[in-house]
């Protein structure tokens, strides 16, 4: 049970904090973000070292895109959040937001 939230987690947190490729060891900011986020939903939902290994490998693999802004306000719900379910809902809504403007965008470019 405990394996199927995080992996459906780390697929939210991936789509809602991405942009954030970790080109050998550098450590950017995006990437330092997206570790301390997957860190605070594994300790919340209390998932192991697997879990969080899964949920940075996932975000490394989605393919950048997400806002600055949008990235910055999930990781700060994220980091704010007391519970599992409320780091779930704040990674939902920050999925929800780049769903959003994904389609905002691919409207923008259909009606061209």
């Amino acid at each position: 049970m405990m394996k199927s939230v995080l992996l459906a987690l780390s697929l939210v947190v991936g789509a809602s904090i991405a942009g954030c490729r970790n080109e050998g060891n550098a450590q950017t900011p995006a990437v330092q973000t997206a570790q301390a986020a997957c860190a605070r939903v594994v300790s919340l939902c209390q998932g192991g070292d697997a879990d969080r290994r899964e949920c940075e490998r996932t975000m490394s693999e989605v393919r950048p895109g997400v806002d600055a802004e949008n990235a910055a306000r999930t990781a700060r719900c994220v980091n704010e959040a007391r519970t599992c379910g409320e780091a779930s809902g704040c990674l939902a809504g920050g999925a929800a937001r780049a769903g959003a403007n994904m389609l905002r965008d691919f409207t923008n470019g259909f009606t061209r």
